[in-house]
């Protein structure tokens, strides 16, 4: 009987793993839930919808040719106000998307990273948040993401709006 009910319990387990997957909350400071969701808006869409501090927000995604499931971007974490997505194109590009309240309305902001060709165990990249730039490591032997305050902002604002080079920890511009 204890077998069966450590099976229950393992099944029970992965359901609740499964559906943190469809829609992840979490709360802020003023205990207001934040959320996301896929939706398949039509034939070649998908949606991503954004709540966070009680304020909508969205980006769409195309779906392939042939009607396939769009390549979706995959929550990262949360950052203080803001959500973190990453979408991954081949071994050595990501597309972080970030969004975040600003003045009332949820922005949308996309940093392009080219990442080194020598396989590391962290890859970190860069985001600015609230005008102050922000690494985000994320440790691929433990499924880790961990967020950093980058002190001297003025060092990194030639990142914006340019594709960003995460090397070794480092971030540079061509």
């Amino acid at each position: 009987m204890g077998r069966h009910i450590s099976l229950k319990h393992a099944f029970l387990i992965l359901s609740l793993s499964f559906i943190q997957f469809v829609t992840v909350c979490a709360q802020s400071i003023d205990d207001t839930n934040c959320n996301y969701e896929f939706v398949d808006k039509n034939d070649s869409t998908m949606e991503l919808r954004v709540s966070i501090n009680g304020h909508e927000g969205k980006a769409e995604y195309c779906k392939a040719n042939n009607g396939d499931d769009a390549p979706l971007p995959t929550f990262q974490g949360r950052y203080k106000d803001c959500m973190v997505f990453m979408l991954g194109y081949g071994q050595h590009y990501r597309l972080l998307t970030v969004f975040q309240v600003i003045n009332g309305t949820i922005v949308r902001e996309d940093y392009e990273h080219t990442i080194c060709l020598e396989p590391e165990k962290k890859e970190s990249y860069l985001f600015f948040h609230d005008g102050q730039p922000v690494r985000m490591t994320y440790d691929y032997q433990k499924s880790k993401v961990k967020f950093k305050n980058l002190r001297n902002g003025n060092k990194y604002y030639k990142f914006k709006g340019k594709t960003i080079i995460s090397c070794k920890n480092k971030f540079y511009v061509d």
